[in-house]
């Protein structure tokens, strides 16, 4: 187990995310890139809620698993079921999601993908 902010998530690590985010960046797309890093400054943001946290702590851990409902090596769909969880995640967290979150997430793609 790992804790990310107090939070107890199996698997997860700032590491893991970011490695699986620029592995699959082409595949995912910006939108989706957009949610996981939304997601990822959301949790690492200690002014986030501990619930909606943890919400999104395990977003993000199904993110990182290798271990989904889609495979994500499947073209198009793969990353379906993992944007689904993230945009769920988001969607509890979305009382507290701020314009700086999002500057954050959209700066971090553009780190990313150009």
């Amino acid at each position: 187990m790992s804790k990310v902010n107090g939070i107890e998530v199996p698997e997860y690590d700032e590491k893991s995310f970011l490695a699986k985010a620029a592995s699959w960046a082409g595949s995912m797309g910006r939108e989706g890139l957009t949610k996981a890093f939304l997601a990822y400054h959301l949790v690492m943001d200690s002014q986030t809620p501990l619930a909606a946290r943890g919400v999104l702590a395990g977003a993000l851990a199904y993110f990182v698993l290798p271990i989904d409902l889609i495979p994500d090596v499947i073209p198009v769909v793969g990353f379906t079921d993992d944007v689904a969880a993230l945009a769920a995640g988001l969607a509890t967290a979305a009382a507290c999601t701020t314009e700086e979150h999002r500057k954050k997430a959209a700066a971090s793609v553009a780190n990313l993908i150009g």
